[in-house]
């Protein structure tokens, strides 16, 4: 128990786990998530439930949340929906882009650490689930309480800050070389910020992002069919404005060769991607499909010969997971998404997503080679190489960090 709990161990409130043999209460470390990535009443539409599934798989801890939105321009206003035990929504005004960032995540501290005393709550340790914007908010909160703190690092999401605010390029060195530990969602995440935070390679550990896949399963289908899986709304960031110029550069390479865009999207995001389809002259290629059923994501995914996803600065692409669960292959931006989990000659093409020539290229060796990349990632699936993508394996893998950091 840290200094603050055992001062006052009599009022602030742990997370119950029954009592012990002698009949002495037992009670688990309670950990403060920071987030501005869970999913809320008050958060942004179709936001990924990644950062839920990996703090509702930490068993054994209570687990209290704050996640936050940001809300207009100006104004210090913060207001907060308590919409779930151990849940709180918060909204706040500030600037967009990183202005004023330091400014708004005091607020939040300040805010955060006298609605903790107010309920009572010691905490024991710190999970920033950003390094860039919750790691300022966590750093504090855990100097305020005398806790130990760990942040995760998005790729992308870290990414995009960083180079926005080079001036807190020192003060982010500073809050990841004071964290318990430090976890990127993918190894050339893990070797981009150890060189940005001038940290050794192993002084950050990689646990991939949580999703909802089933057990893997080989695919022997020999398909025709090249499927491209995500919410139309995302349609730039996807790389179909490159996609779809590719299959049509290797139509005449494999005939009956075709894409399928597959996932939901309003009137407006339709009439984009279809608009690139018809000005590529691509129709006969490429179909707009919609969305699926969720059940039906992996029958999908096994009945295709792959899955084509050029995405740009993707941190991570759970939808690269599933496929090769349903036992396809893929193509993947290098430098990005799973890159460096796997072997590319494996599981498919890591492809260079600004470069319409080298993803002809790489649909072309995917589509060719079909049935000989299928049989590797079903011997890849055999001999457990996909395991620690399996959200069991996750999980086990978070808790361990979790007791590390608590000592």
């Amino acid at each position: 128990m840290h200094p603050l709990s055992a001062r006052t161990a009599g009022h602030h409130q742990h997370g119950m786990l029954g009592r012990g043999r002698g009949g002495e209460a037992m009670t688990a470390a309670t950990v403060l998530h920071i987030s501005f990535d869970f999913p809320s009443p008050l958060a942004a539409p179709h936001m990924t439930r990644a950062v839920e599934r990996l703090v509702d798989s930490a068993d054994g801890f209570r687990n209290i949340v704050y996640s936050m939105t940001r809300v207009g321009n100006l104004g210090r206003e913060i207001a907060a929906l308590r919409y779930a035990p151990d849940r709180v929504a918060i909204a706040y005004r500030a600037l967009p882009k990183g202005l004023g960032l330091r400014h708004a995540m005091a607020r939040l501290v300040r805010w955060i650490a006298a609605d903790l005393r107010d309920r009572g709550i010691a905490i024991d340790l710190i999970h920033a689930h950003k390094l860039t914007t919750d790691g300022i908010v966590a750093s504090q909160l855990a100097r305020e309480f005398g806790v130990p703190y760990l942040c995760s690092i998005w790729g992308d999401a870290d990414g995009w800050v960083w180079r926005g605010r080079p001036d807190l390029h020192g003060h982010w060195r500073e809050i990841a070389a004071s964290a318990h530990a430090l976890i990127a969602t993918a190894p050339w995440a893990a070797e981009r910020f150890s060189k940005m935070l001038r940290l050794p390679l192993r002084a950050i550990a990689v646990l991939p992002v949580m999703g909802g896949v089933a057990e893997p399963t080989p695919s022997s289908v020999s398909s025709d069919r090249i499927v491209s899986l995500f919410h139309l709304a995302h349609w730039r960031r996807k790389g179909i404005s490159k996609l779809i110029p590719a299959m049509q550069e290797v139509a005449e390479t494999g005939a009956g060769w075709h894409l399928d865009i597959v996932g939901g999207g309003n009137a407006r995001s339709h009439l984009e991607v279809d608009r690139l389809i018809a000005r590529a002259g691509a129709r006969r290629q490429v179909r707009l499909l919609g969305p699926v059923p969720n059940g039906s994501v992996r029958e999908l995914l096994g009945g295709s010969a792959m899955l084509a996803l050029p995405s740009q600065q993707e941190t991570f692409g759970m939808v690269f997971v599933e496929a090769l669960f349903a036992g396809i292959p893929v193509l993947y931006p290098a430098g990005w998404a799973i890159d460096g989990y796997l072997p590319p000659d494996r599981i498919g093409y890591a492809c260079r997503a600004d470069d319409p020539a080298d993803i002809a290229a790489g649909l072309r060796h995917v589509m060719t080679n079909q049935q000989a990349l299928k049989e590797s990632i079903a011997r890849l699936q055999a001999e457990g190489a996909l395991a620690r993508f399996a959200p069991h394996s996750i999980a086990l893998d978070y808790r361990r960090h979790l007791s590390a950091a608590l000592g």
